[in-house]
């Protein structure tokens, strides 16, 4: 081994777009993930916004977090920050590799880098569609050009890592990245964040005679939530019982848009089918409370036909919901023989599926059970263990094996 490659590696860490959701979930556990097992003489710079600078504790001093707003201030400061803040950066600071969160990297990077892709939505042909339709103009434009960046950044990066496999399957559709070097790398859960927290204490909601079915997320195309929509009164009239639907997001009304999702059409159908009174919207849920959400409900229910992960399944799973979802590949993956699977856009066959949960508790048992086990698979602790290895290997050699 050369001098060069003894001596301590700089690392750069590039999430400064994690406000929020399942990017925050990930950043906070990767820099504390970084802490317990980092090597103490290499040298990790991370970019973060402002939000994520709460809870990481005490550091060692070889983790330096740097905190940036620029990049959240539009579309293209995040560019400029992308292509020549961070580029500086790099060459300023001698950086080895630069690891880029949140599927945007930089162009003909000076060192190497480690791209982690993680939104399947850029790769998801159904989605594009769903965009077509529905979608304003300019977030069609705005999409598009997210999309062609992300594309570029997977070109320009010498390893690719993604969450799941279905994700790789589905970047290798295209043609031009069938022959790039993809890792796999589950995504983590880590039940102690939240029997640590002492904030479970209240039910979403009191249970009364309804069953109650949750569904997790922010309105968007992909969620498919107008199949779950359909599928309740189909529910309520054969089981003769009142049926509520529980959802993580605001009240849905005409003109809110989530991301690239606009809530018209979808408000529309919760007031044709008189769905007013059958949806409890928590609205932003702290995450520390997420466990009495899925055990105040009798059914999780996931109707997404595009998943790059799913941090919902796994939470559902640990935390004893039994689960109908979606039959798409990304499901499947995560849950195997523990959950339910309907027809992704048949209303009628999701509400015989709930109907026979719902009428079945050993049924319910048994997927709750087979669950819980399976969330055992995935460990935040070997997800950056591994991401380690791949920034060490990645400083270090030319390829990875």
């Amino acid at each position: 081994m050369s001098m060069a490659n003894k001596r301590f590696k700089r690392y750069a860490i590039n999430a400064v777009a994690a406000k929020k959701g399942g990017a925050a979930v990930y950043i906070t556990n990767l820099v504390k993930g970084i802490a317990k097992f980092g090597r103490r003489g290499s040298i990790y710079y991370i970019f973060l916004p402002q939000e994520r600078t709460e809870g990481l504790g005490d550091l060692p001093p070889n983790i330096r977090p740097i905190i940036s707003g620029f990049a959240n201030r539009s579309f293209l400061h995040r560019l400029v920050w992308d292509q020549i803040y961070l580029r500086w950066f790099i060459m300023a600071k001698r950086i080895d590799t630069v690891f880029c969160n949140g599927s945007f990297g930089i162009f003909l990077s000076p060192c190497r880098q480690i791209l982690k892709v993680d939104n399947s939505l850029y790769f998801s042909d159904i989605f594009a569609r769903d965009m077509s339709r529905k979608a304003p103009l300019l977030d069609r434009i705005a999409f598009y050009l997210r999309k062609r960046l992300v594309e570029l950044s997977i070109f320009f990066s010498e390893t690719v890592m993604v969450p799941s496999r279905d994700l790789e399957s589905l970047i290798k559709k295209k043609r031009r990245f069938r022959s790039k070097k993809i890792i796999v790398n589950p995504l983590g859960f880590d039940e102690r964040v939240f029997s640590d927290s002492g904030a479970t204490k209240e039910k979403a909601a009191e249970k009364g005679d309804a069953f109650k079915i949750y569904s997790h997320g922010h309105y968007n195309y992909h969620k498919n939530f107008e199949t779950l929509m359909k599928a309740l009164p189909l529910v309520e009239e054969k089981l003769k019982r009142s049926v509520l639907l529980v959802m993580t997001t605001d009240e849905i009304k005409p003109g809110q848009r989530y991301n690239y999702g606009n809530t018209n059409e979808i408000s529309s159908l919760v007031d044709r089918l008189n769905l007013r009174d059958k949806i409890v919207s928590l609205g932003a849920v702290p995450y520390s409370v997420i466990p009495e959400v899925y055990r105040s409900c009798d059914l999780y229910v996931q109707p997404s036909y595009c998943e790059s992960f799913s941090h919902a399944l796994v939470e559902s799973m640990a935390f004893g919901a039994p689960r109908l979802v979606s039959d798409v590949g990304i499901h499947r993956e995560i849950c195997g023989d523990s959950a339910l699977y309907f027809s992704t856009f048949d209303e009628r066959d999701l509400a015989d599926k709930c109907c026979d949960l719902l009428e079945d508790d050993k049924k319910r048992e048994v997927l709750a059970a087979r669950g819980i086990e399976m969330s055992k698979e995935f460990s935040w602790d070997r997800h950056v263990k591994r991401t380690l290895r791949l920034l060490e290997k990645r400083s270090y050699e030319d390829t990875i094996d």
